[in-house]
């Protein structure tokens, strides 16, 4: 790596993949600010730059429209793999001996054997344990249930990921003897438990599933559980009554995460007045500042500058950014422009 150096314009600039700098242009759609796959940002602020027609009339709307919002998201990928806004979603993750121990165990243990050569660092893996005792009075399976994960304000599930070594027949085929469930808690109101794993037109093999396709528009809750179910028993011997009678490789449970999206990100701006607030103060807010022929007959617009402190590291190595996105549509405003402040670090192949 080289030394940290200052942005050159067109790289703290937020874009639209058409190129265009104007958030109004294409209301709804996202503008990213992302480095080279050899660099990397800091970031300590963001400045927009707001023009159009009676914009300081409407400081609790954005131009009279009550539903529409600036809002911005730092995009990142995480250890599953999943593209994630870091500001409009939260996650809980579950992937070591200490996060299986918080759960209510029934018939199933942590293993803490090392892992074999070539798979992931086993921080615990969960499996079932079945007695003599339980094989005899038909307790087949074992269930793990979780504790209720707390959302930090009202949200709604967005995706359940799962990493799990499914038991597999002699040809090497997975035969799903696990299942993966999961229910939301709002108020004193517990929702029924879903079955992702069994989920319609959704594959157990896909290691998730996205929660809003399986059941549709959710209220907001507050907490979330998680149920796993594993079923170490080879299918041709479906009554198994001694251990040796079980599956040699029976399903193993590493990781488990929770996606979820709240309903009042970090930085959405549902309003001129939510912005002014989160800016460094005092903001430049000019009324009636600019004159444009031809637009709305050569009427005068007003205009704010807005610098919005925002701490953020971004590397280009692993594809991540930040997306600003209009959502509305609005006549009046004729231009929304955002750079970003901070610096730029190069990273040279195999430097130091």
């Amino acid at each position: 790596m080289i030394g940290d150096r200052e942005f050159m314009r067109a790289e703290r600039t937020f874009r639209h993949v058409t190129g265009s700098v104007n958030l109004a242009d294409h209301q709804g759609e996202p503008y990213a600010l992302a480095p080279g796959t050899s660099l990397s940002y800091s970031i300590d602020a963001i400045r927009i730059e707001i023009v159009g027609q009676d914009l300081l009339g409407h400081l609790d709307q954005w131009a009279g429209d009550p539903n529409a919002t600036l809002q911005l998201g730092h995009f990142a990928r995480d250890s599953f793999g999943k593209l994630v806004d870091r500001e409009a979603f939260q996650e809980w993750e579950l992937d070591g001996a200490e996060d299986w121990a918080r759960g209510t165990h029934s018939r199933t243990m942590v293993l803490t054997d090392p892992a074999p050569p070539g798979q992931p660092t086993n921080r615990g893996l969960l499996v079932a344990y079945l007695s003599r005792a339980d094989l005899a009075a038909g307790r087949y399976t074992g269930e793990w249930l979780s504790e209720w994960h707390a959302f930090p304000v009202a949200g709604s599930l967005d995706y359940i990921a799962w990493d799990v070594g499914d038991a597999v027949d002699r040809d090497a085929n997975e035969q799903q003897r696990y299942f993966v469930e999961v229910r939301c808690r709002s108020g004193a109101v517990v929702s029924p438990w879903i079955n992702l794993s069994n989920a319609p037109g959704a594959s157990y093999q896909d290691m998730g599933v996205s929660v809003t396709n399986v059941i549709g528009t959710q209220s907001a809750s507050d907490a979330v559980q998680l149920r796993v179910t594993l079923d170490p028993r080879d299918p041709g011997m479906p009554n198994p009554v001694r251990s040796e009678d079980l599956k040699a490789h029976p399903p193993a449970v590493r990781r488990l995460k929770v996606y979820y999206r709240l309903d009042e990100p970090t930085y959405a701006w549902r309003s001129l007045s939510d912005l002014i607030l989160d800016a460094v103060h005092p903001p430049e807010l000019r009324q009636d500042s600019v004159r444009v022929p031809g637009f709305f007959g050569g009427s005068k617009l007003d205009s704010a500058f807005l610098e919005v402190p925002y701490s953020a590291e971004l590397s280009g190595a692993v594809g991540e950014y930040l997306g600003l996105t209009f959502r509305g549509a609005i006549d009046e405003l004729q231009s929304i422009r955002a750079l970003a402040d901070g610096y730029v670090s190069e990273i040279r192949p195999g430097g130091s």
